[in-house]
C-alpha cells in the first residue's frame, strides 16, 4: 500500500493527479490511496500516514510542507520552470511542469517507487545497552534526545541508544520528533484555503 500526499490548491491539477496516480497504481499493479491537501500548513497537520508526496510549489505555504516532509520522498511541480534547480537542490525526486503530463508523472512515481522499496527493505544496527538490535529502518518514527541518550520510537517502543542526534538521522534516515524540528523561515506565500484534506482510496 502506497500512502500519497499530493498538496495544491489548483482543482484542475489535484483531479490531474488523482487521476495520474489511480491510472498509475493500476498499470503498476499496486494498492495506492491518496490525501489532498489545499495548502501547505493543511498537508503539515495531518494526521494520516504519508509515503510520497506531490508538493505544488505554487500552493500557500508550500515550504511550510517542505518542512514537514522530512526525509520522505517527494515530486515537486509548479507552473515555473525557473523553480526546478531550487527543488532538486531541496532533494526533489522529480520536478513537474504544470499542467503535469502522465508520462511525467509515471516516471516519478517509478522513481518513489524504488526509493521507497529501499527504504522499507533498510535495516539499522542500533547498539542498545546490553544488546545489539536490528530494526527496520521504515519502522523508526523519530529519534529524540534523552539526556546521554537518543531514543529510536518506535510503534512497538523505544529503543535507548548512546549518540549524537545527526548521527542517528545519517544512520536511520528518521523524521526528527517534532519538538525538535528546525523552524522554517517565515514566507508570504498567502493565506490558507478554506477545507481540508480529502482521502481517496
Amino acid at each position: 500500500m502506497w500512502n500519497v500526499a499530493i498538496v495544491t490548491g489548483e482543482a484542475d491539477c489535484r483531479a490531474a493527479l488523482l487521476a495520474g496516480c489511480a491510472q498509475y497504481a493500476g498499470e503498476a499493479g499496486i494498492r495506492l490511496a491518496a490525501d489532498c491537501f489545499a495548502d501547505g500548513e493543511q498537508f503539515a497537520q495531518r494526521d494520516l500516514p504519508c509515503d510520497v508526496a506531490l508538493l505544488d510549489l505554487d500552493a500557500p505555504f508550500s515550504r511550510v510542507a517542505l518542512h514537514a516532509l522530512a526525509g520522505r520522498p517527494f515530486v515537486l511541480l509548479s507552473a515555473r520552470e525557473e523553480a526546478a534547480e531550487g527543488g532538486y537542490a531541496a532533494g526533489a525526486l522529480a520536478f513537474l511542469t504544470k499542467p503535469v503530463e502522465y508520462a511525467s508523472l509515471s516516471a516519478a512515481l517509478a522513481k518513489a517507487g524504488r526509493c521507497l522499496h529501499l527504504r522499507r527493505e533498510r535495516r539499522v544496527l542500533l547498539h542498545a545497552e546490553g544488546a545489539v538490535c536490528c530494526v527496520p529502518a521504515a519502522k523508526i518514527v523519530y529519534v529524540r534526545v534523552r539526556g546521554h541518550h537518543l531514543a529510536y520510537h518506535r510503534a512497538e517502543g523505544d529503543i535507548l541508544v548512546r549518540g549524537r542526534l545527526q548521527d542517528a538521522a545519517a544512520a536511520a534516515n528518521a523524521r526528527p520528533a517534532p519538538a525538535e524540528a528546525a523552524p522554517v523561515p517565515p514566507a508570504a506565500e498567502g493565506e490558507g484555503m478554506p477545507g481540508h484534506g480529502v482521502r481517496h482510496g
